[in-house]
């Protein structure tokens, strides 16, 4: 671990966010991948596996790439660590933690990133390219005051 408290400090609350950020992620979107609990299980733990590894390939050097305070506090006891140096690794990681998932439950709620059911429509419908029963109308076929596209059948499609 090289550099001042401040810049390890300030690398445990960058790993932390970013870990929060691709758990929570992860999650949102592996509830769109299927219905299947067992692969979204599968998915949230292979995109947290992976960033993990790069966060601790990249904040490690740094600060030890610790990323949660269950990880830190005991370096109290098991490796007598400076309170001030715990203090301010738990303070960022705790910071880092709540902007992070603060962001992502707003963004989800607020409609700017795709909520679970959003992507599962997303999956099934849009990018499979298959007309499914499933499927929604689009969003601009459910606005008020609009109708939605005309449907073509298969003999006037040929005409």
């Amino acid at each position: 671990m090289t550099g001042t408290l401040g810049r390890r400090a300030t690398a445990e609350a960058l790993g932390t966010a970013a870990l929060a950020a691709v758990v929570v992620g992860s999650g949102i979107q592996a509830a769109g991948l299927s219905r299947d609990v067992g692969v979204q299980l599968l998915a949230n733990s292979l995109a947290t596996v992976l960033g993990l590894g790069v966060l601790i390939t990249l904040f490690g050097p740094v600060s030890g790439a610790h990323f949660n305070p269950v990880v830190t506090l005991p370096l109290l006891v098991h490796a007598p660590a400076p309170l001030k140096e715990v203090g301010a690794y738990v303070g960022a990681q705790t910071a880092g933690a709540i902007v992070t998932t603060g962001r992502a439950f707003t963004d989800t709620f607020a409609g700017i990133a795709p909520s679970p059911v959003a992507a599962s429509s997303l999956f099934n419908c849009g990018v499979s390219g298959q007309r499914r029963s499933s499927c929604r109308a689009s969003p601009r076929a459910s606005r008020p005051g609009s109708s939605p596209p005309p449907r073509r059948s298969p003999r006037s499609a040929r005409s």
